[in-house]
């Protein structure tokens, strides 16, 4: 403060030496610039200016061209001091230059200063915003109308995407909305419209992302025991089936794209630390599933499925085994009808459910699925309660019909009535999975067309309902999404041999079809493929085509792989488009099998045959004429009902051997026994008389045709019921 107060008392003493007459100019200018010296440190530009003042007058007579009074001071008094206030106005400018330490913390706490902490405000406030507004969106699920809302997993995931997208948007845009209206107050009106256009943004995303947590495909399964505990084993045992039926596309029991994950609860578990809390908690708000499916069961035969979805209860169902289900086909039956209960229920709240191929009663849907799982001898029946329990069941009906006539020799049957169902499978909403139903469809239909075409059977096989179909079939595979399946692939190569046969049949009658020579071209990748397929199916249908061309070499060569599946080796025996390669000796060597000869092949001997022999039993023929029977029933420990069956059918055995010393029966005496066994004939009292004398169709003809397709023989009927005459005389 005395420094201030002395060097404005100097800057005053100056000017008022400047204004005050002097006795001589000389000590005028001494004392003038002592004052001005005096504050030349702390104000170089004050002294600059007072010299200035000093010097004023003497140069304006100089500027005049006059002499300059000696009262006057001279034009460069101060001199002296006017460089010194010069030399300390320059060093006062000049900084000294800092070193890249200081310069980086300068710079980084202007950038703080001027960006970050403007900016981190901002960010504290949308990152807030968003937050409040997601958290806004997950409670709006609740409302009715969003909570039951209907969407496809691709549009849910849309609407989700949006909705996030378009609350960001809305608070982006609020908030730089409110920051243009502090810096140009002028523009308020434009500024208020764009607040009300951001927090309409922001309000339309919130009701997007509801939407999209909704009807978002995830579920949580839980199972409890009788106990009221959670059964973990049971729960993954039903989501293991639930999974199967929602991620199998070749079984056709799902939407294509679908996210359905068999979540093992609904809210995670908190952990012990604070980031598993925070984990949840993200979870909860964000992540919630909307489907809750809660099974109580007394993990016998009874089980009660309730199904929840954003807090709402949708369906209960309760599921009884029947009484014959054999205790460890329990879990098995229950945990199917479990998943169906979800799948079906799914189908009726979420578009995309297409796979199920019109399905819609649960019962249906499980008793179809354990078909596939059991895989038992109880198949048919089965598939026929799916289809009586739901005939819009398109997958069942399909997998009936398939079983129903698979063993038919005469196609037609078939052909009629897969005609109607087909067209009702083409009819089914599209999708990638009805699309694969009814290839599959069009497969069977044309195959059968095919055979019945080749047996100059034309009624049901025309050529342009078979080309047409062909067509469908090569054009319809070309559209199924994705990479092809081990199906998908079967499918494609089976159209393109077909294709090439019903050109083949086309040109045999100078029939042109329109769009057939183009997806026979188009198929030619598939065929190429096809002729060196080791699929069984693929196999045979190349040895057809190869057959009707001529070319009997691959038609062997392709037959021998077909032939590893029993059943295409029974459908080649009779198969009209094989009729070329039928006639060879090759044929005959690669289809045929050799008949049993030795008559402890039979059922009743076969697991017998040690303990017969122990007790001097050495053929099956030679038991009903042994001694000792009732110790040698003793021995084996059998009923004496069962025992007295099995004696009557070594005498049926004998029997069998000296009818056919009496009527030739090309060595097949052996099997014909086994058929009449397998008829439930053990004694030949038992054989029903029209069987031995009657021209009509019996059980014993069908066993005789049956024995001819399987060993490629020619037993006539009558030669056949001649040799059962002789063994019921």
């Amino acid at each position: 403060m005395r420094i201030l107060l002395g060097a404005a008392g100097a800057v005053a003493a100056a000017a008022l030496a400047i204004a005050a007459p002097a006795a001589s100019a000389s000590a005028a200018d001494t004392n003038v610039c002592a004052s001005i010296r005096a504050i030349v440190a702390d104000d170089p530009e004050q002294a600059l200016e007072l010299i200035a003042q000093l010097r004023a007058p003497a140069l304006a007579y100089v500027a005049a061209g006059v002499d300059v009074p000696q009262a006057l001071a001279d034009p460069d008094a101060c001199e002296p001091v006017r460089l010194m206030a010069l030399d300390a106005l320059v060093t006062s400018s000049i900084s000294p230059t800092p070193t890249w330490p200081e310069a980086f913390a300068s710079g980084w706490q202007d950038f703080v200063d001027d960006r970050l902490a403007p900016l981190a405000t901002m960010g504290l406030v949308f990152l807030a915003a968003v937050v409040g507004l997601g958290i806004g969106a997950r409670f709006a699920t609740l409302i009715p109308g969003i909570r039951s809302a209907r969407a496809t997993p691709a549009m849910s995931g849309t609407a989700g995407v949006l909705g996030g997208v378009g609350i960001v948007v809305g608070v982006a845009c609020g908030l730089w909305a409110m920051s243009a209206f502090e810096t140009r107050p002028d523009d308020g009106a434009i500024v208020v419209a764009w607040l009300i256009i951001c927090l309409i943004t922001a309000l339309l995303g919130v009701v997007a992302l509801a939407v999209g947590l909704a009807t978002r495909l995830k579920l949580a399964l839980d199972v409890r025991g009788a106990d009221g505990k959670r059964d973990d084993w049971a729960s993954a045992r039903a989501l293991g089936v639930l999974a199967e039926l929602g991620g199998s596309p070749a079984k056709g029991l799902v939407p294509q794209g679908s996210d359905v994950d068999a979540l093992a609860s609904a809210i995670p578990k908190v952990g012990n630390t604070w980031w598993d809390a925070v984990v949840s908690v993200i979870r909860i708000v964000f992540l919630g599933t909307p489907w809750r499916i809660g099974v109580d069961t007394d993990a016998t035969r009874v089980a009660v499925v309730s199904v929840r979805r954003n807090g709402r209860s949708i369906d209960v169902q309760r599921i009884v085994l029947d009484d014959d289900v054999a205790k460890e086909r329990q879990p098995t039956e229950l945990d199917a009808y479990i998943a169906a209960v979800v799948v079906t229920t799914l189908s009726r709240h979420h578009d995309g459910f297409e796979g199920l191929a019109g399905a819609t009663q649960w019962r249906s849907v499980g008793m179809f699925a354990l078909a596939g799982r059991l895989g038992d001898a109880d198949y048919s029946a089965r598939v026929l309660n799916a289809v009586r329990n739901d005939s819009g069941n398109h997958l069942a009906r399909f997998a009936w019909g398939c079983a129903e006539y698979a063993d038919e020799a005469d196609q037609v049957p078939f052909v009629k009535w897969l005609r109607p169902e087909l067209t009702a499978i083409a009819e089914l909403p599209h999708g990638p999975a009805p699309l694969e139903l009814e290839m599959r469809a069009r497969r069977r239909l044309v195959g059968a067309q095919i055979s019945l075409r080749a047996d100059n059977r034309t009624a049901e096989a025309s050529i342009d309902e078979m080309a047409n179909n062909v067509i469908d079939l090569v054009t319809g595979l070309r559209k199924i999404p994705g990479p092809p399946t081990p199906l998908h692939e079967q499918l494609r190569l089976d159209a393109s041999v077909f294709a090439r046969i019903v050109q083949l049949f086309a040109e045999s009658v100078d029939e042109e079809v329109v769009g057939l020579a183009k997806a026979v071209e188009g198929s030619l990748d598939w065929f190429t493929a096809a002729g060196t397929s080791m699929n069984p199916v693929v196999a045979y249908n190349i040895a057809c085509h190869a057959s009707l061309v001529g070319d009997l070499t691959t038609a062997a060569d392709r037959l021998r792989v077909a032939v590893t599946y029993p059943a295409l080796k029974v459908a080649a025996r009779t198969d009209a488009t094989l009729k070329r390669l039928r006639e060879t000796t090759v044929f005959r060597k690669i289809v045929t099998e050799t008949p049993r000869d030795d008559t402890w092949s039979l059922d009743p001997f076969t697991t017998l045959k040690p303990t017969l022999r122990e007790c001097g039993v050495f053929r099956p023929d030679d038991l009903w004429r042994a001694t000792g029977r009732y110790e040698i029933m003793q021995h084996l420990g059998l009923d004496r009902a069962v025992f007295a069956r099995m004696v009557a059918s070594s005498e049926l055995v004998d029997r069998a051997r000296v009818g056919a010393r009496a009527v030739k029966v090309g060595g097949l005496e052996v099997e014909l026994v086994a058929a009449l066994m397998e008829e439930g004939i053990s004694d030949r009292a038992d054989v029903p008389a029209e069987w031995r004398t009657a021209s009509t169709e019996t059980p014993f003809t069908d066993a005789v045709r049956d024995i001819n397709r399987r060993y490629g023989r020619s037993l006539q009927y009558t030669q056949a019921r001649r040799w059962l005459d002789e063994v019921c005389a």
